[in-house]
């Protein structure tokens, strides 16, 4: 099936990428469009930075180093510090009284201990009098105190440049507190238990009058329980009012009653006619004697009787004729009419009078039901105020009961603890004179000194890469120029093949070269590229190889190739396949040779020939730009499918700019970190005055850390090349034997 695609226009130089190609495709083939992600990720990928960080490795590397030798020096030049840590355990605070009261002597024994125990002792270790005192003592000495997290255990450490003083100055500290808290603990025992007596006993006397209010409110109420009153209140009030609703309907329905059995009265007569039908008794008299007759006949008429005619049988038939025309005119039914007193409007009277009785028992329940309700909700209206009373009173007594329990509790601990004085605070270990100094630490200084540096190396990286002007990725060659990026070819040591016949089908270059052979399909669809130009911006960025190895790339998709040395100054593609340099474009150009006289077989086995610089001559840019190399290109199109012209770099020389209209498609060849992004932007911008037609960018000599194609298959190739069986495009020739895309 044929495609047909959108030409792309010589000076067309606004394309993104592949990706939008591939999409116009799409659409130009009226295919399915496939989601493409659009959306641009902000900042860089991990790969562009670990590229950057490989680029310049050995500012990593310097600045790390100097970080590790200052670090060194710092170390080796600190003067030795000694650290010894005693260690204190605080109890836990017994029952302490919740009181704010300044005037409370207990609040300096219960108050504050019950609520930061530990932070309390810390605070009176590390006043300012106590280490004071210790520095005059034991001399020269840091001292500090701190929490173990978690814990009741308080560490004391002292610092000092000998060992001695360390732990000297952390137990002197330890055991001066402890002394200050022996001192003072009697005094303040003796004024608790005093306080606590004097409170205790006027706690005991607001209870006996707290119970006693207590009491007498009950007595006076008939209370004891005032929520069970008052729940059996609420029940018989509920239930009262229940049944006055019950009565209420009743009645009410009784009156309608009545009502209705007054209105039936009054329709309904006190006295009744009845007329009564009955079957005629004649007619059953006639019929019997008819049968009789018949009866009597039957037996008259036997075989051995009487015939029909006989005078008996007759006289039997003329009493039957007679007795039928009698039942003929007898009626059939009688008419029996009786009057007697009316049964509904008696019983209609009777249920009016039993009526009118039960709504007088109603109407005097109802009243009964209604003074007893409005009673019994008048003693419940009272349950709130005495409610609230006794729940004070209680409360009270409730109060009374706690402090005097409270005041009790403290009485006994204090007289326990005057008794048996036990110290807030114990001994867990006093501090030992230290083996080793805690500073300076050379192992956890090297490592701070190579986090510093590797900070620092990375700031450096970050701060070169933002004021480097060279080109180090197609990503940011794309982004500079909105141009499509064909291909990446990674760097070649020095030593190995840099053409493709010499390379394994495997290698990655190989696989680079049939991308960027894609590339420049995609990029050059909907019109005949017979003629493809490549150059760059200056000199020895490997123009010359790459567009060798793009011919060896198209002969291997079964195209034929010619190769075209334009660099008339440094010619070399001659060179590269080790061939003489023989005659040439320039002797063809200059009228001296017929162009395919000049052509020699570039490379066995693939379908490439070589059409080299010539001889030297002295008005280069003349020749290519005069009409006789139109007409060249022109000849060389009819012998082959594509033509591939190395040119001198655009910077240099003028030779490009005047021969880049002529050709079918360009491509600017980049050298990863050496090529700058102002020299490219002005390749470009030549490229554009002299109306050429670039397809795209291909950046040479790329580091593996640097290349943007990521993408790995791991798929082997056996044999040989396979690039021809699984290309996109099949090649195929027009009338003028250009290559065209279907």
């Amino acid at each position: 099936m044929n495609r047909r695609f959108k030409p792309l226009g010589k000076n067309q130089a606004q394309l993104t990428g592949p990706r939008p190609l591939i999409r116009a495709r799409r659409e130009d083939l009226d295919l399915p469009d496939l989601p493409l992600d659009t959306e641009q990720p902000t900042g860089l990928p991990f790969r562009e930075y670990a590229s950057i960080f490989s680029r310049r490795k050995w500012v990593l590397i310097e600045t790390l180093i100097v970080s590790l030798v200052a670090g060194l020096l710092i170390t080796h030049f600190t003067k030795p510090v000694y650290r010894a840590t005693a260690k204190l355990e605080v109890e836990n605070p017994g029952v302490a009284v919740q009181s704010g009261d300044a005037s409370n002597p207990l609040s300096s024994l219960f108050v504050i201990g019950q609520q930061q125990p530990v932070d309390t002792q810390l605070e009176l270790i590390t006043a300012s009098s106590l280490l004071n005192g210790v520095v005059q003592k034991v001399g020269p000495v840091t001292l500090s105190a701190d929490i173990v997290r978690q814990t009741n255990v308080i560490e004391i450490n002292g610092e000092a440049s000998t060992p001695d003083v360390a732990a000297n100055g952390a137990n002197e500290l330890m055991y001066s507190y402890i002394d200050k808290l022996n001192v003072h603990d009697v005094e303040d025992l003796k004024t608790a238990k005093d306080f606590v007596q004097n409170e205790g006993d006027a706690a005991a006397r607001r209870l006996a009058q707290a119970q006693t209010a207590l009491r007498d409110f009950q007595q006076r109420n008939n209370i004891v329980d005032v929520a069970a009153n008052q729940a059996d209140q609420l029940s018989r009030v509920a239930t009262m009012q229940t049944d006055l609703n019950s009565t209420s309907l009743e009645l009410n329905a009784k009156r309608q009653e009545l009502a209705q059995l007054t209105s039936q009265l009054a329709a309904q007569p006190s006295m009744v006619t009845q007329r009564t039908l009955t079957t005629n008794p004649n007619i059953d008299t006639v019929r019997h004697q008819i049968a009789n007759l018949q009866v009597e006949r039957e037996g008259l008429t036997q075989p051995d009787g009487f015939t029909s005619s006989a005078a008996p049988v007759q006289a039997i038939d003329a009493q039957i004729a007679a007795l039928q025309k009698r039942l003929a005119v007898e009626p059939a039914m009688s008419t029996a009419v009786t009057t007697h007193a009316n049964d509904v409007y008696s019983a209609l009277q009777a249920r009016i009078a039993d009526a009118r009785v039960q709504i007088a028992v109603l109407a005097t329940r109802q009243g009964q039901l209604q003074a007893t309700l409005g009673q019994s909700k008048g003693v419940l209206a009272r349950y709130p105020q005495i409610q609230m009373t006794m729940a004070t009173l209680t409360r009270n007594v409730e109060n009374a009961v706690a402090a005097d329990k409270m005041f009790k509790s403290q009485f006994q601990d204090l007289s326990l603890r005057e008794k048996a004085r036990p110290m807030p605070v114990h001994i867990v270990e006093p501090a030992r004179v230290p083996d080793s100094p805690v500073r300076p630490k050379p192992l956890q200084n090297m490592l701070m000194a190579a986090a510093v540096g590797l900070f620092l190396g990375i700031i450096l990286v970050l701060i070169k890469e933002y004021t480097d002007e060279h080109i180090h990725t197609g990503s940011l060659a794309q982004e500079l120029l909105n141009l499509p990026v064909l291909g990446e070819i990674r760097y070649v040591r020095p030593g190995k093949p840099i053409l493709l016949p010499q390379m394994p089908p495997t290698d990655p270059i190989v696989e680079a070269y049939r991308i960027i052979r894609a590339s420049i399909e995609f990029a050059a669809v909907g019109r005949p590229t017979g003629t493809l130009l490549v150059t760059s911006s200056l000199p020895q960025e490997g123009k010359s190889t790459v567009a060798a190895n793009i011919a060896f790339a198209m002969a291997m998709d079964g195209k034929r190739v010619i190769l075209v040395d334009a660099d008339l100054r440094r010619p070399s593609l001659h060179a590269e396949a080790d061939k003489d340099k023989p005659i040439g474009l320039s002797d063809a150009l200059a009228g001296l040779i017929r162009v395919e006289d000049a052509l020699i077989p570039y490379q066995r086995g693939l379908d490439v020939q070589l059409l080299s610089a010539g001889s030297m001559r002295q008005n280069p840019a003349e020749l290519l730009g005069g009409p006789n190399f139109r007409e060249v290109l022109a000849e060389l199109e009819t012998l082959c499918d594509l033509v591939i012209v190395d040119s001198s770099p655009m910077l240099a020389v003028s030779d490009t700019r005047r021969m880049a209209s002529a050709f079918d498609g360009v491509v600017v060849i980049m050298e990863a970190g050496k090529t700058s992004k102002d020299a490219i932007k002005k390749t470009a911008s030549l490229l554009a005055d002299a109306r050429a037609n670039v397809l795209g960018l291909i950046l040479n000599k790329v580091r593996v850390m640097q290349s943007l194609a990521p993408y790995s298959y791991g798929y082997g190739y056996v044999g040989e090349d396979v690039g021809a069986a699984a290309r996109t495009l099949a090649p195929s020739q027009n009338g003028n034997g250009k290559y065209r895309s279907n």
